[in-house]
């Protein structure tokens, strides 16, 4: 499943471009869901996700990260991951 949001357009726009169905899914993970940023060192947290992922949709083993892959991406200055 691949999701495609134009993020030029504006928050009110896009929620008038969203059918009734998916506003009630937002709305609803909204009030189930927490979000929180990724700290240095919970890499291992994300990749056995990430992994478990791959492993359900039976993925190709060039789409898996040696570990330490993001640990190394989280503790960059750039980086900013959620979950």
């Amino acid at each position: 499943l691949t999701i495609l949001v134009d993020l030029t357009a504006s928050s009110a726009e896009r929620w008038r471009g969203y059918s009734k169905s998916t506003r009630y899914s937002i709305r609803q993970a909204r009030k189930r869901l927490t979000f929180r940023r990724l700290a240095p060192g919970e890499g291992a947290m994300f990749q056995g996700c990430y992994d478990e992922g791959l492993a359900r949709n039976q993925a190709e083993r060039h789409y898996y990260f040696p570990p330490g892959y993001f640990d190394a991406i989280l503790a960059a200055d750039w980086a900013a991951t959620w979950v």
